[in-house]
Order: structure tokens, then sequence, then C-alpha cells
């Protein structure tokens, strides 16, 4: 019986661990990292590499607002998010969408205008019969 409760419990924790160490992979940001960041768009990646899609989102906002308090210019401000998030598309990949997007719904509205497509053209749509 003893034997089996540790046979049992050892199997538990085999498969839970790694899900445990994963979840504690991810480290929040410091005011000096963020700042950094907010100067340095490719900073980002090393501060959102590990982290679960709330925790990207709440450490991007942070970034932003940290480009707000630069002072720079509209075009030179909103340039910068445009490239902070164009640098979550290369980190994150297919997960990039629901991030901004949620970004997006957070953010000051006067910082948005080069948010399209990651501050890319869209594709030509595609012509069909009969159109």
């Amino acid at each position: 019986m003893k034997k089996t409760l540790i046979l049992c419990t050892m199997f538990s924790l085999a498969m839970f661990l790694p899900c445990w160490v994963a979840e504690a992979a991810f480290v929040v940001p410091t005011a000096e990292q963020v700042k950094a960041a907010a100067k340095n768009p490719a900073l980002l990646a090393k501060l959102i590499k590990e982290a679960n899609e709330e925790q990207a989102v709440e450490t991007v906002l942070k970034v932003i607002a940290a480009v707000d308090a630069l002072g720079l210019n509209p075009e030179a401000a909103r340039a910068r998010v445009g490239a902070l998030l164009d640098e979550i598309t290369k980190i994150k990949g297919a997960a990039a969408g629901s991030i901004i997007a949620k970004i997006i719904k957070k953010v000051n509205p006067r910082l948005l205008p080069v948010i399209f497509l990651g501050g890319r053209m869209p594709p030509p749509a595609p012509r069909y019969p009969r159109q």
C-alpha cells in the first residue's frame, strides 16, 4: 500500500511539475526594464518571451505608458508604439492578434493611428470573376 502511494505521488509530481515550472518562468519587469523597452522596442522580446497572454498585455501596456511619458512628438510616439506591436508579432506569432486586440482596447487612441497590420499596408483584395 505504501509503495503504491509513493508511486502515485511520484507520478503526480512528474506530471504537474513541468507545468508549474513553465508558469513560474515569467518575471514581472522592473521599472528600469520598462523604460529601456520604451526607448528601444527590440528589448521587448526579453520582457514578454515567457509571458502568457495576460502577462504580455499588462507588460506591453506598461511599456506604452512609458513611451507616452517620454514626451515624444505625436508622430514619433505613434511610430514607437507601432514598432512595439511589430515586435509582438515577431515574438508571439499566432497569439499576437489577440494580444494586440486587447492592447488596442486599453491604449489612448492618439497613439494608435500606426496600428494597421503592424504598420504595414494590407495585401490587395483578390479579384473574383464577375466582380
